[in-house]
This record gives C-alpha cells, structure tokens and sequence, in this order.
C-alpha cells in the first residue's frame, strides 16, 4: 500500500465544488482534493468545460468593449476550448459521447447563448476568487 502524504494547508481552503463534492461524497473528495486521484474527463464534462471556456472568454471581451464576440469568432472561440477540453478526454465508444455530436450540441449552445441570453448581459467580473471564513 502506497503512502500519502497530507499536509495540514490541505483542506485550508475549498472551491465551492470541493464542499458540494465532500458533502456528496466525502471519499470521493478525500480520493480527488487530498490525495490527487483524479478521474477522467467525459464527453458531458468536457462539453462543460469548453462552453464554460467560451463563455468567460466573450465575458472578458464583453467587459473591456461593452460587445459580445461576433457569431462566427464565439463558434471559433467554442472550438478552440472544445479542442483543449477533449485533449485529455476519454469519451466511451457510445452514441452518448460522439465527440463530434458533443462538438455539434456545443456550437448549438453558443448560438443559443448569442441569441437568447447575450445581449442585456454587462458582467462585472469574470472568474473571481471568492473567500468565506466557515465556523471548525
């Protein structure tokens, strides 16, 4: 059996997903946070992981311009995320987690995001550390 080493700075402080994570699974976190096992990336989180991406992009422009990223650039945009989220994947070999049907529903939410929520959004802060003292 494999040693591990846990220091007493771990656990200082947790991500918002960290705390849903250990209060759905406290192994789970204890295997991902303290010990650093980390599972593979699937098709539905990798899709996740680009939209996201994509999205903190156009905010960071839409934040220095008052402007969204053009269509066609926001559809560029998705696919360069799309491509670094999915380097590290391991789709299954399903229907489930085509790559390229993933692809296709992501250049659909970008579309869907562009003409439905876009437009009144002004964001103040992109991707901001936030910090709460919890009591223990």
């Amino acid at each position: 059996m494999t040693e591990v080493a846990i220091t007493e700075a771990q656990g200082e402080s947790l991500s918002p997903s960290q705390v849903s994570t250990y209060m759905t699974c406290p192994a789970k976190w204890c295997f991902r946070d303290l010990i650093g096992l980390s599972e593979p990336t699937t098709g539905a989180l990798a899709l996740g992981k680009a939209f996201h991406g994509t999205l903190a992009r156009n905010f960071r422009q839409k934040m220095s311009t008052g402007r969204d990223i053009e269509a066609a650039k926001l559809r560029g945009v998705f696919a360069e995320e799309w491509s670094l989220a999915t380097a590290d994947a391991a789709l299954r070999d399903d229907d489930a987690e085509d790559a390229d049907e993933l692809a296709a529903a992501g250049q659909i939410l970008v579309a869907a995001y562009l003409t439905e929520a876009a437009g009144p959004l002004q964001p103040s802060a992109v991707e901001q550390t936030v910090q709460v003292r919890l009591p223990g």
